[in-house]
């Protein structure tokens, strides 16, 4: 009966060591692939490994910062808006999240032209139509699930926006006002609370258009509002 166990045992530890050798040979190969970094070279690294869930950093994008509040809002459109809903979508070698927002204010539009700013990408035709007063924004990074692996792409550059909260963004749209992009990235993004108190999205971020929202208008939605209206009708006059 021991011979038997022992046997049995052997048998077991020689299968092991057979499947580790598989299992690190198809690493190996996967690791010399010419299709690494494609998100399906992920999900087959996944599948070697054993493992239901892979996570990799997204690209990282130069956004443009502008120096000053005014510079801001000359090239940008100044919107409120709050998160409807979201869903990530796979390309060939990224993950992007797609937001759908709801459009609450519009605080200034932009008086500058910039010919030399990237357009809005095209959006997944799954989220179209929008409803009234609907617009779509995008960011690299985001989770979706291929063959039953999850995978992840971690944004380290801009923070996911959350369901329900309302933002103040600075945003470049398309001509129909359905695609916006975000061409000052995280420093043109801030969490607007029930009191209409400002927080930059990514508190890290020290830059002069948050330095002005805080010394000019303390942080405050309402005294913003209160300044670019007296500026408008200023320039009415």
């Amino acid at each position: 009966m021991v011979k038997i166990f022992l046997g049995l045992f052997a048998a077991i530890v020689v299968l092991h060591q057979i499947f580790s050798f598989l299992q690190q040979s198809k690493i190996d190969a996967l690791e010399k692939s010419k299709d690494r970094g494609k998100i399906t070279w992920y999900v087959e690294l996944a599948k070697a490994k054993g493992e239901k869930e892979i996570a990799f950093p997204s690209s990282l994008i130069d956004y443009a910062v502008p120096r000053t509040l005014d510079e801001a809002l000359a090239h940008h459109d100044l919107i409120l808006a709050e998160v409807v809903s979201s869903q990530s979508f796979s390309a060939t070698s990224e993950i992007s999240t797609w937001y759908k927002l709801k459009l609450i204010e519009t605080l200034s539009t932009r008086t500058v032209e910039c010919f030399t700013c990237p357009g809005p990408s095209e959006p997944p035709s799954e989220l179209l139509p929008l409803n009234q007063g609907e617009f779509l924004i995008s960011q690299v990074g985001g989770q979706v699930s291929i063959d039953g692996i999850r995978v992840i792409s971690h944004n380290t550059q801009f923070p996911a926006f959350e369901h329900g909260k309302r933002y103040l963004l600075f945003l470049s749209f398309d001509s129909s006002k359905i695609v916006a992009s975000a061409p000052m990235g995280p420093w043109g993004a801030f969490i607007s609370g029930p009191d209409e108190k400002l927080r930059p999205i990514d508190s890290k971020l020290m830059h002069g258009v948050r330095h002005e929202l805080t010394t000019r208008f303390d942080d405050s939605l309402t005294s913003l509002r209160t300044h670019l209206k007296k500026e408008r009708a200023a320039k009415l006059n």
